[in-house]
């Protein structure tokens, strides 16, 4: 069963997509009855849609990780450090190197 987007009519919730009454399911926490309500069906475009879903996720991941990656990050701090280093030597007139 997936998730799915739902038309009330009475006091029965409807799948948008394919017309059949939907399953309501609830999930949360007992604890502090924080209970959030969704609606379920079993139709081929809910699954469809799921599956999507799911692809577009682990896209948006794959795409966190790359920007947040520490490849770019090392390199940047080196050329940022030469440049640094550069400027000082310039503005106080050092010419031989520091070990």
């Amino acid at each position: 069963m997936n998730t799915t987007e739902t038309r009330r009519v009475g006091n029965v919730y409807y799948c948008i997509l394919c017309g059949k009454p939907a399953k309501e399911e609830s999930s949360g926490s007992c604890h502090n009855n924080d209970y959030e309500e969704f609606y379920t069906c079993g139709c081929e475009d809910a699954a469809e849609i799921g599956k999507l879903q799911q692809v577009s996720s682990d896209a948006m991941h794959k795409i966190f990780l790359l920007k947040n990656s520490m490849k770019a990050k090392k390199q940047l701090d080196a050329i940022e450090y030469q440049y640094e280093l550069q400027r000082l030597k310039s503005k106080f007139g050092v010419t031989e190197e520091i070990q």
